[in-house]
């Protein structure tokens, strides 16, 4: 792949970074481009040895694009499809396999079979059927994450979710499951601590600017270095405030480019961002420096209220706190907040999980009443056929209908064996 010129086409911006990054680390040369008309400006000024292509993507898809593009272009420029079609999960460096139904096992082995596998353990986790369906639950609740109480796994998993209803394959009793396992992750979030505080040094970073800025939301911030951390920083920074007054610089241009086109900021050169270290209220340094990049010397005409420092060794002089009115946040200091929040997030787990039984209590009864609504409506209809050879009152017979429809019902809730007496009955009868 090294020395490969890519272009990427992609209108999830988080994954489309993973997968910008991925590929940046085998060598390859990649450009980005969120929808198509970006992709056919960029196609027709560069030359590319490969284009990755989401199938689907706003106004046309990927498919209707590729058509479009074989008549436009003189050169033919290979393609690779890249889409969901089956409905699993991978987040996290993680993949799940949520199973459900009377033969979960023809599911997997078609799966294997289109991908070549022959066990899915290979591939990742999986959990079938009453097991998948809790399983899915603590997922969307963020009780299985690698960090305690993570909501955003639950944009992930709608994401992932609605793109295969795209295919016909989450309807049914599999929506309900990820909507109420939805509305149960919002109550923990309302309800409890579970997502309190901040989890990561990207996210204690914004914290930090929000509580050191009363401008925060219009103020003018430089973001310093685009590797793991200062990207990480970046998605946070824009998804609070948005891409307005963020400005970001590293020592590469080209890499500052993509970030700037993926979140709609600004790319100054390395050079441009310290000549104009005036112009910002807060400066987010993440880079890799052996010895500080700001001293008193640099910021001392400088109208700046803050600094955070994720640079190990540290990028910022111990004399601009000392002596410079510019306050100073570095990766230990949020690291120990990070830490003593994470430890009061597990005191809610208890209460998190209580949740989780009410709403499965919830689904389960849902899923009883799905699966007796054909019996008691037959019943029903057998009842009403004898009823009226007997009376003249159909209001009457109406209602006493309903009520032996509700009766049912609560029976059934209460003791699901009552369900296959009554289907036994009913067997019986015809």
């Amino acid at each position: 792949m090294e020395n490969l010129s890519i272009l990427l086409v992609e209108d999830h911006r988080q994954l489309a970074q993973t997968v910008l990054e991925f590929l940046e680390q085998q060598g390859a040369t990649v450009d980005y481009a969120g929808d198509t008309r970006l992709a056919r400006e960029l196609v027709q000024q560069h030359h590319y040895d490969l284009m990755l292509l989401d199938v689907m993507l706003p106004g046309e898809s990927g498919f209707q694009f590729c058509e479009a593009l074989r008549k436009e272009l003189s050169q033919d420029l290979p393609v690779i499809f890249m889409t969901a079609r089956d409905h699993l999960t991978n987040t996290c460096n993680r993949t799940s396999f949520f199973l459900f139904g009377r033969h979960p096992e023809n599911i997997e082995k078609v799966f294997l079979n289109e991908l070549g596998y022959g066990d899915i353990n290979e591939l990742g986790d999986r959990y079938i059927g009453k097991k998948a369906i809790n399983y899915l639950f603590e997922v969307i609740a963020g009780l299985d994450s690698q960090i305690l109480g993570d909501f955003e796994i639950v944009g992930q998993m709608k994401a992932a979710f609605d793109k295969s209803k795209t295919y016909g394959a989450g309807l049914g009793i599999i929506e309900k499951a990820v909507n109420q396992a939805i509305y149960s992750s919002r109550r923990i979030k309302n309800e409890t601590g579970l997502s309190g505080g901040t989890s990561s040094t990207s996210y204690a970073t914004v914290q930090f600017l929000k509580s050191s800025l009363p401008n925060f939301n219009s103020a003018k911030i430089l973001v310093l270095g685009m590797g793991q951390i200062g990207k990480r920083t970046l998605d946070n920074l824009v998804a609070e405030k948005g891409p307005e007054n963020i400005f970001i610089a590293n020592r590469s241009f080209a890499k500052s480019e993509k970030q700037a086109i993926l979140h709609g900021v600004e790319a100054f050169t390395w050079e441009q961002a310290f000549l104009n270290l005036k112009e910002f209220d807060a400066i987010v340094s993440a880079v890799g420096t052996p010895e500080p990049l700001f001293t008193k010397e640099i910021l001392s005409n400088v109208s700046t209220k803050c600094i955070v420092d994720l640079s190990i060794p540290f990028s910022v002089a111990e004399s601009v706190q000392n002596e410079l009115n510019i306050e100073v946040a570095n990766v230990d200091q949020l690291s120990s907040t990070i830490a003593a929040q994470m430890e009061q997030r597990k005191k809610w787990v208890p209460q998190a999980h209580k949740i989780i039984r009410e709403e499965l209590d919830k689904y389960k009864e849902w899923e009883l009443a799905v699966d007796a609504v054909p019996t008691i409506k037959e019943l029903q209809r057998r009842l009403q056929e004898e009823w009226s050879t007997k009376h003249s009152d159909l209001e009457k017979i109406e209602r006493v209908s309903a009520k032996i429809e509700a009766r049912l019902f609560a029976r059934i809730r209460k003791n699901p064996k009552q369900l296959r007496e009554l289907q036994k009955q009913l067997n019986g009868r015809s």
